[in-house]
């Protein structure tokens, strides 16, 4: 009798069995197979976000080195046309920046159109550039000649 209580005991124990166990963890690790590749692509993800957001917060500094530039905005008749090739800028002339270990350059053009010379407006396009040159943020803005303010 004492045999079969312990015998009867054991059967009415809730547990999981050691198939149960195996079958969980094989679904487990299907799961994480499934999403493993995911996780790298969205590290490269944060990495391109952060590298953008730098050179978008970098297009307004830009934007003020043209405008406090007199080598560039000396005379706001010279600037060619905007229906031909724009005066191109960079190089030299305008400061690199750098944030977070990584270098950027502007490369800014700008042209006018006869209408824009009568306002004192010139019309720029402004690009942050990486180290290997690849546009990373752009803006088009005017910029005032008179009172060195920028009309957006």
């Amino acid at each position: 009798m004492l045999l079969n209580a312990k015998i009867n005991r054991l059967k009415d124990s809730s547990g999981f069995t050691l198939i149960e166990i195996i079958a969980s963890i094989a679904i487990l690790g299907m799961v994480i197979a499934v999403f493993s590749p995911i996780f790298p692509q969205i590290i490269s993800w944060t990495q391109n976000a952060d590298t953008e957001l730098s050179a978008s917060n970098l297009l307004g500094q830009a934007v003020e080195d043209v405008k406090n530039n007199e080598e560039i905005l000396g005379n706001l008749d010279e600037f060619p046309d905007c229906e031909g090739e724009p005066l191109s800028v960079n190089g030299d002339t305008l400061t690199s920046y750098e944030i977070n270990g990584e270098a950027y350059h502007p490369a800014v053009s700008l042209c006018q159109t006869d209408e824009e010379k009568t306002l004192q407006l010139v019309r720029a396009h402004i690009q942050i550039l990486s180290e290997d040159g690849d546009p990373v943020s752009e803006s088009y803005t005017y910029i005032k000649g008179d009172a060195n303010e920028t009309a957006e």
